[in-house]
């Protein structure tokens, strides 16, 4: 595989000197939004002398080589496309300006194929309007709900915004917001994703045929970019929903020079659970979340601008309990938080018309922690009598800078080459405890914390050497000092397209991937207590080697089929020994975990239709994952949890006209697998009974499947000062009660008189839903 990519990149170096000599001049910039600045990303600048093009990349830069007299076609989804025609004096830089269109004007030449779906569905871009008008839980719009609709997204319990994508597990997805990793996208235990969508611009999802230029996780990328924020005047919105508000703001520091976006948002969770929990119980119970999303720039001149990005979020649940007698005091508290820091400075540079520079300095940090403290006191002033408290801790702190440069060598050939340092401080499983009274005083600590600094590099070429042929090909190097493993791991990168005509087009990929995090996972909690475990001696980095060969065809004026075939093999998985109950003492870590393999492959299609009143795509994915580790299930294959065998997905939006709109999706998938014991027995050790679980195979029970109808209508009204909007929402629809939680029933004892009411019975698996038909309404004003 690495002889073919170097013959294609000699192949590409080899260029056609007839069609350099040819071209006269070069004219780069930045395709914009008129009304606000705002950068599009990935629109298309076609040539139509030459019949070649490019993409504005993930800046919104682009750059292309005409001849003196050129013509050129710009064209993005929603925007009315612009006719560029003109006699070149020397290079040019521009901007070029787009004004949103009512109607989506069909596009036939080929570098205006890129629809919701381009290298057959393995790369997908998201709309934030679309992501805006779907339905979801408690009308709280999310983007990832709206990934888990997309083929090949394998979601996880229902309500929640963790997904499996082709057979992987959730710490195998690359979330990434404005460049920048984010190790936790959930809130509210992952019911909700941390994302603002009227902070995003761009939604890409990647899942197969990943770019070089990506790099770190195994199964999926979704990278987000948020907004710049209007640089002409500003602009607002303020959304009141069932349990949650949020409001933004965006618009001119120095009107045309710097820009700001700002957004937050809180749920009322606590607000109501405090009084009623008082009440009810004598204990204070409360929950809630809460995140921040600001980012600035600063444009220098024509060829520099700054932006600093900043993105805080965190969720906190606790339990107060206090008690109050002629004695003394007694206080009891229960605490689980966690949270996401993300700080960026970016600087982009146009270092020539055909060079651009970006280069990144970046903060990233997810914690958890969770701790119980109980105190009593005597009616003295500051007479403690006993303290014991205990806290675990879980986290990740990541400093990184990035530089990435784009070098557009001629109009089919688009070069991208980029480092990446990152110094890793992870803290896994940590805890401190107290243990206090008037005879003693016990206090401990355990844990470690692990440094890695991890260093990549990349190559990437995007080559056209005919109209109907196109090449991503790329390579990527990746090594992680101070862990054992600084040898480089080169993962090889190919995708190729053939454009049969304007309608039909195939494309095959072949990626290897490399992860060196694990996330392993302790059923014994129930809260979010998976870890994250650096490589480190005994724990090799993650890697996978997929295969995919995909096509799209236009049925119709809009209406698109996609189509996509994929094998995976995963090495070097990471889980505990089954025999472990892991306390957050452990010393070695590869004392309590196992390495395994597996394997995934699956057909995946999508019917999508973009034009009209009516639009939507229904989505199928036929799929099949397995695993395998020597200490567990014998050695023997058995299924991923997550192996569910179809999986469909419907969703059909109608705009009555531009103010009204209904929405609906339908979910349908098979279950998911479990490990079940079918007995019990109990034993004595040392004069203590415990019981012991029997356990027959890893994943050996297949749960019910999963279907639900959720429907979201919205209506607008232009007020004087703005747009307001209301929103109404049903979810599960039809009230289709899904299994959400899996236990056995104890037997109990007869009573003394063997009365029916205390009567034995048999011990019983019991299955109980946990979300019903719920209504939502949220009001919003846009100004």
């Amino acid at each position: 595989m690495n002889r073919i990519l170097i013959l294609l990149l000699l192949s590409i170096l080899h260029f056609n000197s007839n069609e350099a000599f040819a071209q006269q001049g070069r004219f780069a910039g930045y395709a914009v939004d008129a009304s606000s600045n705002e950068k599009l990303i990935g629109a298309t600048i076609y040539d139509l002398n030459t019949n070649r093009g490019v993409i504005t990349n993930e800046y919104g830069f682009f750059s292309l080589q005409t001849q003196n007299e050129y013509k050129c076609r710009i064209s993005f989804v929603g925007y009315s496309s612009r006719i560029l025609e003109g006699k070149l004096i020397g290079d040019t830089i521009l901007t070029v300006e787009m004004v949103k269109g009512l109607e989506i004007e069909e596009v036939v030449v080929t570098a205006d194929r890129k629809r919701t779906f381009d290298d057959g569905l393995s790369t997908m871009k998201l709309n934030p309007d679309m992501i805006k008008s779907l339905p979801a839980l408690f009308g709280e719009s999310d983007v990832l709900k709206a990934i888990q609709l997309q083929p090949g997204t394998q979601p996880g319990r229902e309500g929640t915004s963790g997904f499996s994508v082709r057979g992987g597990s959730n710490d195998q997805n690359l979330f990434l917001l404005d460049g920048i990793p984010v190790y936790n996208v959930n809130h509210l235990f992952g019911f909700f994703s941390v994302f603002s969508p009227y902070a995003i611009n761009s939604a890409t999802y990647i899942k197969g045929a990943m770019p070089a230029r990506y790099g770190g996780r195994l199964s999926s990328v979704v990278d987000l970019r948020l907004k710049e924020g209007n640089n002409e005047k500003l602009h607002g919105q303020i959304t009141a929903g069932l349990i949650a508000s949020s409001i933004a703001l965006d618009g001119p520091i120095i009107k045309d020079k710097c820009s700001f976006i700002i957004t937050a948002r809180r749920t009322y969770f606590d607000i109501f659970s405090r009084p009623i929990s008082l009440i009810i119980t004598d204990n204070e119970a409360g929950y809630y979340f809460q995140d921040f999303t600001f980012k600035t720039n600063y444009t220098i001149n024509k060829r520099n601008s700054l932006y600093l990005s900043f993105y805080g979020g965190n969720d906190k649940a606790f339990m107060n309990y206090s008690e109050k007698d002629t004695l003394g005091t007694y206080k009891s508290k229960y605490s689980l938080g966690w949270g996401n820091k993300i700080l960026a400075f970016r600087w982009n540079s146009i270092l020539g018309k055909s060079l651009f520079s970006n280069t990144t300095l970046y903060y990233s940090n997810y914690s958890y922690n969770s701790g119980y403290r109980e105190e009593e006191r005597n009616t003295k002033p500051d007479s403690l009598l006993q303290l014991r408290e205990l806290n675990f801790f879980n986290n990740v702190t990541d400093i990184g800078l990035k530089w990435d440069l784009d070098y557009y060598a001629l109009s089919n050939l688009h070069l991208k080459t980029g480092i990446d340092i990152i110094n890793h401080n992870y803290l896994p499983g940590a805890s401190n405890a107290v243990d206090f009274n008037e005879s003693s005083d016990l206090r401990s600590e355990y844990g470690r914390k692990i440094r890695n600094i991890e260093l990549s590099a990349y190559a990437e070429a995007d080559y056209t050497p005919v109209p109907k042929l196109n090449f991503n090909v790329g390579v990527r190097s990746t090594s992680s000092f101070l862990s054992g493993y600084s040898q480089p791991i080169l993962q090889p990168r190919l995708l190729a397209k053939y454009f049969v005509n304007d309608k039909l087009s195939f494309s095959a990929s072949y990626d290897v991937n490399v992860q060196y995090v694990h996330m392993v996972s302790n059923s014994k909690y129930t809260a979010p207590t998976d870890l994250w475990l650096p490589v480190m001696d005994g724990i090799p980095p993650q890697r996978s080697t997929q295969f995919t060969v995909g096509g799209n065809y236009q049925l119709a004026k809009g209406v698109f089929l996609g189509f996509d075939v994929y094998k995976k093999d995963l090495s070097n998985l990471l889980e505990f020994k089954p025999t472990e109950i892991i306390d957050h003492t452990v010393s070695n870590w590869t004392d309590v975990t196992l390495t395994g393999k597996g394997e995934a492959k699956g057909v995946e299609l999508m019917l999508e239709k973009r034009t009209g009143n009516l639009t939507g795509w229904i989505a199928y994915t036929l799929a099949k994952s397995d695993r395998e580790f020597k200490g567990i299930n014998n050695g023997k294959l058995f299924p991923f949890r997550y192996d569910r065998r179809h999986n469909i997905s419907v969703v059909a939006s109608y705009n009555f006209n531009k103010n009204k709109k209904i929405t609906a999706s339908w979910v349908y998938n098979s279950g998911y697998y479990l490990t079940l014991n079918y007995n019990s027995y109990v034993v004595n050790i040392n004069n203590y009974q415990e019981e012991i679980n029997n356990y027959s195979e890893r994943n050996n029970f297949l749960t019910p499947s999963y279907h639900r109808l959720d429907l979201s209508y919205s209506s607008s009204k232009v007020k004087e000062k703005g747009v307001r909007t209301w929103t109404f929402g049903l979810y599960n629809s039809y009230n289709r009660i899904n299994p959400f939680s899996f236990y056995y029933t104890e037997p109990q004892d007869p009573g003394p008189n063997g009365d029916d009411s205390n009567k034995t019975f048999e011990r019983k698996f019991v299955m109980s839903g946990m979300f019903p038909i719920i209504p939502s309404v949220s009001y919003s004003f846009k100004f």
